[in-house]
């Protein structure tokens, strides 16, 4: 019988051929391990200087800095609270990002949002969030509706880390920047975790399940909430 041996030599296994393999069948605990041997492990988590706010002092000013995020294509956003952080409070405030050293930061108010809606329903600019079904509802409340390709951190780090319950902003800021960041400057890392994690979904094979499933059902449901949200108060 003809056979080559070499064939039959027990050789260093592919992790990152095998890990496809694995995410399909739903071998949870295996994926987790593999991630960990493909380089999906947290990186080591230094200490970062809080990024520079810039809170924004009239809606001039605001539509100039916003107009910087536009010429780049991509806005980085997040509403948050001045103590809370609950999405849905009265003192909610939107902050942004342009650059990875600061953010601006302006209050919730029909002023504001009208410039900020200007931008955000771009339907040419890429939104980058932290679970931005939240986000889609606050900025709803206030007759706005991203029309642009969204990119949400908090659905790409549950794909990529499916055993881990650990994909809060800041986990995301330790587990692919390595940097340790305070909850006021958390928007600033956006704009590195979008290219980090839109680059770990490839190699893991993961961005087509991100981009065409994953991030489309969650907006459609949302709008469909959000419709019989509205269609209910207005019966009211």
């Amino acid at each position: 019988v003809d056979a080559d041996i070499d064939k039959f030599r027990i050789k260093q296994i592919d992790h990152k051929k095998l890990l496809p393999v694995l995410r399909e069948l739903e071998f949870k605990s295996l994926v987790s391990e593999f991630e960990n041997l493909t380089g999906a492990e947290p990186l080591p988590v230094i200490e970062s200087k809080p990024a520079e706010e810039i809170k924004v002092k009239n809606a001039k000013e605001l539509a100039r800095a916003l107009q910087t995020a536009k010429d780049k294509g991509a806005l980085a956003v997040l509403a948050v609270t001045e103590d809370t952080g609950d999405l849905f409070e009265e003192n909610r405030k939107m902050c942004f990002v342009t650059g990875n050293k600061q953010y601006y930061s302006f209050p919730v108010s029909e002023e504001y949002m009208k410039v900020f809606g200007n931008t955000a329903e771009d339907p040419n600019i890429i939104i980058i969030g932290h679970d931005i079904k939240k986000l889609m509802l606050v900025l709803k409340k206030q007759g706005i509706e991203l029309k642009g390709k969204l990119f949400d951190t908090l659905i790409a780090s549950s794909l990529l880390n499916a055993d881990s319950p650990a994909n809060e902003i800041k986990d995301v800021a330790s587990r692919y920047l390595g940097i340790d960041i305070g909850a006021d400057g958390c928007v600033s890392c956006l704009p590195a975790a979008y290219g980090e994690m839109q680059k770990r979904l490839k190699d893991a094979g993961l961005y087509g399940l991100f981009e065409d499933i994953e991030m489309p059902l969650p907006v459609d449901q949302l709008r469909e909430i959000l419709q019989e949200v509205l269609d209910s108060e207005n019966l009211n």
